[in-house]
């Protein structure tokens, strides 16, 4: 449970930009996480770990979407 439920307010889906989206789809294409593990590296020290947390979040809704 989010904070903003738990607290009772009103919860608004937030939308991506693009670029994540689009490292997410990247980095989901690359198949194992022994191929991903560099790609995420160089995310984080290119974007910033804030991004990369981004792009790895994203990149395992799609793979659970994918899943189901």
């Amino acid at each position: 449970m989010n904070i903003a439920e738990h607290q009772g307010w009103v919860s608004v889906p937030m939308t991506l930009p693009p670029e994540i989206d689009r490292l997410a789809r990247e980095v989901v294409a690359l198949g194992n996480g022994e191929r991903r593990a560099p790609r995420m590296a160089e995310i984080k020290s290119e974007y910033g770990p804030l991004t990369a947390r981004a792009v790895g979040e994203r990149a395992k809704s799609m793979l659970k979407e994918q899943g189901s």
